[in-house]
């Protein structure tokens, strides 16, 4: 009886001692998963590395094939202000362009104004960079104003700053065209008659390479109902001598007088 008495007593101890290992086993998958619950949680709290930032892409504008520094040359008197393009026979200045601006600064353009009128001499103005194809009148987002700094003369020879950072608002383009490369000789010239009442101007279409660009100031003059083009004789890089303006120009009776003064010329830019 004591026999059997052990033998099932340990049968008993197995069995408890099975129940304690299972418990044990238990307890540490219980651990298991929640460390591993713990780790997943944790790897997605963390950020992963965000991606080096992709290089900035150039500006629209900086694409265009006319964007760059344009400078103008600046004439007219107290009836209207009138900007000229600089050009050249490359990119992005070669277009001539021609507008009718005024100033945003009221005072500063009676004082530029009267000081055109004052003096027979051109001003210019260097602006900030923008795409020049935007004044053209076909333009989807014509460009309708822009910050330039003012100087009496050349800009980039010798001129001298006389109003910083200005606001120019354009009034109308008067002339856009694309400079031609072909060679011309013995043609004539086209100059358009810029201006109302007793400002007037000429300025010439740049029309062939090599060529010279030009802004004549009429003097005062009493014929009436002037063409909107004049035709010159363009047989060399000069402008024509002063008496064959005084057919289309001027009256009969004024034919002594000179017709006017060259205020701008530039050739060097236009070989």
């Amino acid at each position: 009886m004591m026999h059997c008495f052990d033998a099932v007593t340990l049968k008993l101890g197995d069995v408890h001692m099975n129940t304690t290992l299972f418990s044990v086993a238990r307890a540490i998958c219980l651990t298991l998963l929640l460390a591993l619950s713990c780790t997943s949680e944790a790897q997605q709290s963390i950020p992963s590395p965000s991606p080096a930032p992709a290089p900035a892409p150039a500006p629209a504008q900086a694409a265009a094939a006319s964007w760059g520094k344009h400078g103008m040359v600046v004439f007219g008197g107290r009836t209207a202000l009138f900007a000229s393009h600089m050009p050249m026979f490359h990119a992005p200045h070669d277009l001539q362009v021609l507008i009718q601006f005024h100033l945003a600064d009221t005072k500063v353009h009676d004082e530029l104004a009267q000081a055109l009128t004052n003096k027979s001499q051109f001003w210019s103005l260097d602006p900030e960079d923008f795409d020049l194809q935007r004044l053209s009148p076909a333009h989807t987002t014509p460009l309708r104003k822009f910050s330039a700094n003012f100087f009496e003369g050349h800009f980039e020879r010798g001129g001298q700053q006389r109003y910083v950072s200005h606001t120019v608002i354009v009034d109308k383009v008067m002339m856009f065209r694309r400079l031609r490369m072909e060679n011309k000789t013995e043609t004539l010239g086209h100059y358009h008659v810029i201006g109302q009442g007793k400002e007037r101007f000429l300025v010439k279409e740049i029309d062939r390479r090599p060529d010279f660009d030009v802004i004549f100031k009429l003097n005062e003059f009493t014929k009436p109902n002037l063409p909107k083009i004049v035709k010159l004789p363009a047989t060399s890089l000069a402008f024509p001598e002063a008496s064959s303006l005084k057919k289309p120009l001027l009256s009969a009776k004024n034919t002594h007088r000179s017709p006017g003064v060259v205020l701008y010329f530039e050739t060097e830019d236009l070989r």
